[in-house]
């Protein structure tokens, strides 16, 4: 049920420009991927992987935490 509810509030937040608005008065982060044009889950993959490979080649130190929010709301 909670799925559904977000894939229709995902729907109702494009089909009324609400992120075309926020993006192109750059009110959101860009780092931001969810629902943008053009940043898709590879692209954030590959900026973290590229991150963590900068780090290390700098020697410094990283933590990665993952969440999964719906786990557990079912």
């Amino acid at each position: 049920m909670l799925l559904v509810l977000s894939k229709v509030n995902e729907r109702l937040a494009h089909r009324q420009f609400l992120v075309t608005f926020l993006d192109n008065d750059n009110k959101l982060s860009q780092f931001q991927s969810g629902n943008r044009k053009y940043h898709s889950t590879e692209m954030v993959l590959l900026s973290v992987t590229d991150d963590l490979f900068k780090a290390m080649d700098e020697k410094k130190f990283s933590i990665l935490v993952l969440m999964d929010m719906l786990k557990g709301l079912g």
